[in-house]
């Protein structure tokens, strides 16, 4: 009965491969879950609700969407590439929806690299969706993402350092 109830029209979303078996923090979890839900609240999508009257983006003038916002913005294009260069991965950030693909094509593979790679765009996500929170509460004409970067990778690092195969791994990324 319940097999027909539910029927054969369950959908499985691609995404779910970048949530499962992350080592992330949970909150950094529920952000990218949103964000792959199209439902953080960015100026654009605040205005359609009639909340704002201002779409600009906080970090450089643009229209703010999650498109935008999530690395078509050259300020947090900048601060995914030095995550992507601390893990040693050679890669161009374009737009949420690439990057996304590019996460998910990286995803089919196994191995620490994965996890790790999971981990740091979940948490990169996280960090740049709560440092645009400070740029818009605290209207600060020059946002500083210096200290966002050391934020993601102490959080990889602490975060990766609890499953003991990958603690050899993180031991080589940290090495200057």
């Amino acid at each position: 009965m319940y097999e027909e109830l539910k029927g054969s029209s369950q959908q499985v979303v691609a995404w779910r491969k970048v949530l499962f078996h992350n080592l992330a923090r949970p909150r950094a979890m529920h952000i990218l879950w949103r964000a792959c839900h199209n439902s953080l609240a960015t100026k654009e999508r605040l205005c359609r609700f009639g909340m704002l009257a201002n779409m600009e983006c906080g970090f450089r003038g643009a229209i703010e969407t999650l498109q935008h916002m999530l690395f078509e913005c050259n300020a947090t294009k900048l601060i995914w590439q030095e995550v992507l260069k601390w893990l040693q991965i050679r890669h161009t950030p374009l737009g949420w929806k690439d990057e996304l693909a590019w996460i998910l094509e990286q995803c089919n593979r196994k191995g620490w690299r994965c996890t790790i790679l999971k981990c740091a765009f979940t948490e990169a996500i996280y960090e740049i969706w709560c440092h645009r929170n400070r740029v818009c509460s605290e209207n600060m004409d020059r946002p500083n993402s210096d200290n966002i970067v050391l934020k993601i990778v102490d959080n990889v690092i602490y975060r990766c350092w609890t499953k003991v195969q990958l603690r050899q791994h993180v031991g080589k990324l940290m090495l200057p």
